[in-house]
């Protein structure tokens, strides 16, 4: 469909303009999803936009003779983009594509944008607050025009355009392929005794108990409300997450947060077991292996490895009073969890209008 169109579009150009200059190819399409729940269709829908049209334009403009041949992609296939593996797929391709036509000889230029403010797929606020909290800002459309007019000169063949907030990129956890931007000039990572050490130092000074359980409460308020960028003292801790906008998305942040933060693994649907903050804490402590009740015995002592980090807590069954302890939701297949999340999510929903 996308080649006829194509070709369409350049003899109807033929009959009635001088000729082409360059293309300029921004198309894009969105349609976020864990890639156990996007089939055939819905990656279709997202690839095809900008990777297929992308190769079409390359085809149908092989034979003339271009000033310019740009390609908006993401930063999303750089740095990776948690639900949106169509999307990243699509754009690692038109990055690729940009490198093959300069081994021909070819102009190219592929730009990874990272979040547009005020226009574009990112400009929402509640997606728009979730970058930020991990230190990546959005280009407002003038420094965004002021940025290609400087790469349109350069000898580039790919660019990424990823405004960052140094300060906040460095305290977040699990900042990943970014926090390797903002390391000491010397290239030493940050030092391994970090916040998880603190929060667990923390713990282990009070007694287990209220006092306790509050500091681990309180870093996961401050964690989901950097997250969706809301201010901590309005995070209801016993309120659902998803009544909080957290998504797919913002599920799979929250838990690689904590799991960075606390330095524990997490499977990939606690949040689906535990659909609280109050109901979370326990687990996660017992994954610390830290006692939150005088009655629990913990092994609180149990050494660090080198370098002060706590190591990730063995696997341990859910706390007794957690939600759906006893169904291993980790070996059910994706059907049967979307038909989970769907009873949950309705149970959560009719308890909220109760």
């Amino acid at each position: 469909m996308y080649k006829s169109q194509v070709e369409d579009l350049l003899a109807r150009l033929e009959d009635s303009l001088p000729p082409l200059a360059g293309v300029v190819h921004a198309a894009g399409v969105l349609d976020d999803g864990l890639l156990t729940g996007l089939d055939r269709e819905r990656f279709r829908s997202v690839f095809g936009p900008k990777s297929a049209a992308a190769w079409h334009l390359h085809q149908a403009t092989l034979g003339r003779d271009l000033d310019f041949f740009v390609l908006y992609s993401s930063a999303a296939a750089v740095l990776g983009s948690a639900s949106q593996g169509n999307y990243a797929a699509a754009s690692a391709f038109v990055d690729a594509l940009a490198h093959h036509r300069r081994s021909l000889g070819l102009p190219a230029l592929s730009i990874d944008w990272g979040p547009w403010a005020r226009i574009g797929l990112a400009a929402r606020p509640e997606r728009g607050g979730a970058l930020a909290a991990r230190g990546i800002e959005s280009i407002t459309p003038e420094r965004g025009i002021a940025a290609l007019d400087r790469i349109l000169s350069s000898s580039a063949a790919q660019v990424c355009v990823l405004p960052l907030d140094r300060a906040t990129v460095r305290d977040h956890h699990g900042g990943g392929l970014l926090s390797t931007l903002v390391q000491d000039q010397d290239g030493q990572a940050q030092s391994a005794s970090g916040p998880g050490e603190e929060i667990r130092r923390s713990m282990l000074a009070v007694e287990p108990g209220r006092r306790r359980r509050a500091v681990l409460s309180e870093h996961c308020r401050t964690t989901a409300a950097r997250l969706i960028g809301a201010d901590p003292a309005r995070i209801d801790t016993s309120a659902p997450l998803t009544g909080m906008g957290f998504d797919s998305l913002l599920s799979l942040e929250l838990r690689k947060s904590l799991e960075s933060s606390l330095r524990v693994t997490l499977p990939s649907t606690v949040t689906w077991r535990f659909p609280t903050l109050d109901a979370l804490v326990p687990y996660l402590a017992d994954r610390m292996e830290i006692a939150l009740d005088p009655g629990r015995v913990a092994d609180e002592g149990r050494a660090a490895p080198s370098g002060g980090a706590a190591g990730p807590a063995p696997v341990r069954p859910a706390a007794e009073n957690a939600p759906d302890a006893a169904v291993d939701l980790d070996a059910m297949s994706a059907a049967e969890l979307q038909a989970l999340l769907m009873a949950k999510t309705t149970q959560i929903d009719e308890g909220a209008q109760r």
